[in-house]
């Protein structure tokens, strides 16, 4: 009995006791580094994929928004449409209301079409462009960036749930 007394009373016992809680609160925080970093690495992952294909003119997935009318979503800071005109630096847009937005651009404005690099001068008139700015004094929007991307496809009127049936067209 007093060898085992001697042994929880001895120095090297404390010295290893110690050692092993240390081991342990360092083994604890790195898992809850390594679980951190799990859950940010997941999260930005599909941030990232849908960011892309939202952006790139796909529509706005039906399940996260299934309420919200996006036609009607003002784009005071940016438009898009197609390409009217281009006089550089100056660009105009007619907007998915049938409104000109006049569009400047500048030495800091970057030019992607897709994923790829394109310059101004790669502009067309006819392009489908979004572009994303911020408005100036005289009514105009910097651009930040602009982007050509393919025109969306047409709205088909029964999607909208509008009846196109016709009495002609009913046989029995």
């Amino acid at each position: 009995m007093e060898k085992i007394e001697k042994f929880f009373e001895s120095k090297k016992l404390h010295k290893v006791v110690i050692v092993l809680l240390l081991l342990g609160i360092i083994l604890f925080i790195f898992e809850a580094g390594v679980l951190v970093g799990y859950k940010q690495a997941f999260f930005s992952c599909h941030l990232g994929e849908n960011y892309y294909k939202d952006f790139e003119g796909k529509e706005v997935n039906e399940q996260i928004l299934p309420n919200i009318d996006t036609q009607n979503l003002p784009n005071s800071n940016g438009a898009t449409g197609s390409i009217l005109k281009i006089s550089l630096p100056s660009v105009v847009v007619a907007d998915r209301d049938g409104v000109e937005k006049t569009i400047t651009l500048t030495d800091d404005t970057i030019y992607r079409k897709f994923r790829g690099d394109i310059l101004a001068t790669d502009l067309k008139v006819g392009d489908f462009v979004v572009v994303i700015g911020s408005p100036t004094e005289s009514g105009n929007i910097e651009a930040r960036l602009v982007r050509v991307i393919p025109p969306p496809p047409q709205v088909n009127q029964n999607a909208l749930g509008q009846s196109t049936t016709s009495s002609s067209s009913i046989t029995k």
